[in-house]
């Protein structure tokens, strides 16, 4: 379990240099994993979630296209599908900038690269979800902690996105919003239609479990997950 470091008095520091810090050595641990075990956990880890009363109730569910060493999703989609569930992807927002919004996503669908070469669905008319009207949302970690802290690529998106779900807002955040998206979707969050504190979606968290960290300091605009899925359990946060 990786800590963040301490200041000679002992206390907790999580300013940007240090939150990189161990975003670079979990990336790094990650990245070490060898395919067999990746492609085990990753199996792992959708037979817990599809097992979960969770999964069972959910029936609009956001998850993503994994890249570079993050666990591995296609085994959670198909059994979105499989299941005759929902499934959305996140999309990036230039109606909004800074933010996400979430397109369905089947095994027809057609995929196009955005600013970050990473695959989105095209956003049809009545295709697109606001996030608020989500059951489920899973979201890559790159670290966390048993409060459900958690560290993601430092972008925000899914912070500002998920914001409402604070009873504060994340006016201040220091993200960079100039890394926002190169399009334009066709059913843009409207400010009415963004949700309230503590409401839908639950929000659930995808890592490794050697991805946890001992404890993550929390900013003012971090969303917290409600759970963390691993290749070992389904947990609710707080957990011991």
């Amino acid at each position: 379990m990786a800590k963040l470091p301490v200041t000679k008095a002992g206390k907790r520091v999580s300013d940007t240099f240090l939150r990189n810090q161990l975003r670079r050595t979990m990336r790094e641990a990650r990245d070490k994993i060898n395919l067999v075990e990746r492609d085990k956990a990753a199996q792992d880890v959708a037979a817990v979630l599809i097992h979960s009363k969770l999964f069972k109730q959910a029936q609009h569910i956001a998850c993503y296209l994994s890249i570079n060493s993050e666990m591995e999703t296609k085994y959670i989609l198909e059994a979105i599908w499989r299941a005759n569930k929902k499934c959305y992807l996140p999309i990036l927002s230039i109606a909004k900038k800074g933010f996400l919004h979430f397109g369905k996503y089947t095994k027809e669908s057609q995929l196009i690269r955005n600013q970050f070469n990473i695959p989105e669905p095209q956003c049809i008319k009545g295709h697109c979800d606001i996030p608020s009207q989500l059951d489920l949302v899973i979201m890559p970690l790159v670290a966390f902690d048993k409060h459900g802290n958690r560290l993601g690529t430092g972008a925000g998106y899914y912070d500002r996105t998920f914001a409402f779900k604070k009873s504060n807002n994340i006016s201040s955040s220091p993200f960079d919003l100039e890394s926002a998206s190169s399009r334009d979707l066709l059913v843009p969050a409207k400010d009415n239609e963004a949700g309230i504190a503590g409401s839908s979606p639950i929000l659930c968290g995808l890592a490794f479990s050697s991805q946890e960290s001992e404890q993550i300091d929390s900013e003012d605009w971090d969303v917290k997950c409600n759970y963390v899925l691993t290749e070992q359990a389904l947990q609710k946060i707080p957990f011991s």
